[in-house]
């Protein structure tokens, strides 16, 4: 499914998530698009579309940037480790970015992260008393 955002107060493509795999795809055509312009931190990836993916469940983010470089990272991963960024220029929607030490270079390592990370959460809660 085809996710919609903003730019400039005018829709704009925001990716696509798979509802099968639970994985976001957001692929990037501007050389200097998915990186913060000052740290290199990736993502990029606008607010509204962060609170969809949370109602969606996602499992994974998946960026391709420009000249087919590669990143992936389990979402639970971006949103503890993630920032939300609010631009001063009002075009730009507020936006998320991680840490580059914290994405995969590939597919399978991002999954195996996220699924031990579901699994660690999991027996908190089976470990822990229930919530009353």
């Amino acid at each position: 499914m085809q996710l919609k955002t903003t730019y400039n107060g005018r829709e704009a493509p925001g990716g696509s998530f798979d509802r099968k795999t639970r994985i976001y795809t957001k692929k990037i055509n501007s050389p200097q698009g998915g990186r913060h312009p000052r740290t290199g931190d990736l993502g990029g990836i606008d607010s509204d579309i962060i609170q969809q993916l949370k109602a969606l469940r996602c499992e994974v983010l998946y960026l391709q940037l420009f000249r087919q470089e590669r990143h992936f990272i389990p979402f639970s991963v971006f949103m503890e480790k993630g920032y939300e960024i609010h631009w001063r220029d009002e075009r730009f929607p507020p936006r998320w970015y991680c840490p580059s030490v914290y994405w995969c270079n590939s597919f399978p390592e991002a999954k195996t992260k996220a699924s031990a990370a579901a699994t660690k959460t999991k027996r908190f809660f089976q470990e822990d008393e229930p919530c009353s």
